[in-house]
């Protein structure tokens, strides 16, 4: 079995289907790269309790820079946003932005959307079991 020819019409469907792919990040434009190598994802799932906080930033950081198209400098640029000090992106951006661009690669967001109810309507039984906690967002 070649799976060439069906793998490369899925990744060409792909990315004509996502259309724009660009995004802002502090006033800075960029591209994400529409089909990337599964090892940027493994390196961020392995991160765990166990990582250096080191190794945390740098992996996130690393993955962005992976899952974005180097035109027009964009990684240079990307990198030059962590000097900012007026507004600066901060850890809980970086991880925010790395969350989203795992979420366009896998195809569907990588954390719950958040209730917009105000918890009044009765969704159906209740029950006095525990439910299972939401996994984080590495």
């Amino acid at each position: 079995m070649n799976f060439d020819g069906q793998q490369r019409e899925r990744q060409e469907q792909r990315t004509r289907e996502l259309g724009d792919r660009s995004f802002t990040l502090r006033g800075e434009s960029f591209v994400f790269i529409p089909n990337v190598g599964y090892d940027v994802l493994r390196r961020v799932a392995e991160l765990g309790g166990d990582s250096s906080g080191e190794d945390v930033v740098t992996t996130l950081e690393d993955a962005v820079l992976e899952m974005i198209e180097e035109d027009d400098n964009a990684h240079e640029r990307f990198r030059a946003l962590r000097g900012l000090k007026e507004f600066p992106v901060t850890f809980a951006d970086l991880n925010d932005i790395a969350a989203w661009l795992i979420g366009q690669q896998v195809g569907r967001p990588t954390q719950a959307p958040s209730s917009s109810t105000d918890g009044r309507d009765a969704t159906g039984t209740t029950s006095t079991d525990g439910s299972s906690p939401v996994p984080a967002v590495a």
